[in-house]
């Protein structure tokens, strides 16, 4: 058992809410300024995604898709760039009530964590989506067809498989995309 006490001096619970209101806001704000930034990004993002199925393009079958999967992209580029700024906040926020020996651990494993985080979404972007786009391509076929014809929704669920992938629709034709 560690005997160690916090060095901080003690708060109210009202002072305790305020640092918390104060700290949700700036995470939401990084949030709000990340997702401003995935706005600019969002279109190279579905540029790179579309290079990897050649042929294809995206196409929204009811009124609000478009708009929904930009802001879902820009969102989700958002967040990924606003996590450093949330964890800081998070961590700042804990950091008064640990023993030395807990910010010791906490202060090991953060990098650990960010490299992990990082790791995490190179793993998903170079390994996972192209092994996504393929799966689909085998049980979705008529959602991989050429772009010629008339347009038809693909039977699959916008959170389905991988996001990604479900933001393709298709055509029907008879020439189909085989690998």
């Amino acid at each position: 058992m560690d005997t160690e006490e916090p060095q901080e001096e003690a708060m109210s619970l009202l002072d305790h809410l305020r640092e918390l209101r104060d700290r949700l806001f700036r995470a939401v704000l990084a949030l709000v300024v990340g997702t401003v930034v995935g706005f600019l990004l969002a279109e190279p993002a579905l540029r790179a995604v579309a290079e990897r199925v050649p042929g294809q393009k995206f196409f929204v079958i009811n009124p609000t898709e478009g708009l929904t999967n930009y802001f879902m992209i820009s969102v989700t580029i958002g967040a990924a760039l606003a996590m450093p700024m949330i964890l800081y906040q998070i961590i700042a926020f804990i950091m008064p009530g640990l023993l030395p020996r807990e910010r010791r651990w906490l202060l090991i494993g953060l990098p650990m964590a960010s490299l992990l985080f990082i790791l995490g979404m190179a793993f998903s972007w170079f390994l996972f989506l192209p092994n996504a786009i393929d799966f689909c391509r085998i049980c979705f076929p008529a959602c991989f067809r050429r772009n010629t014809g008339s347009m038809k929704p693909c039977h699959s669920s916008p959170t389905s498989f991988s996001g990604w992938a479900s933001l393709l629709r298709c055509r029907s034709s008879s020439s189909c995309l085989r690998s």
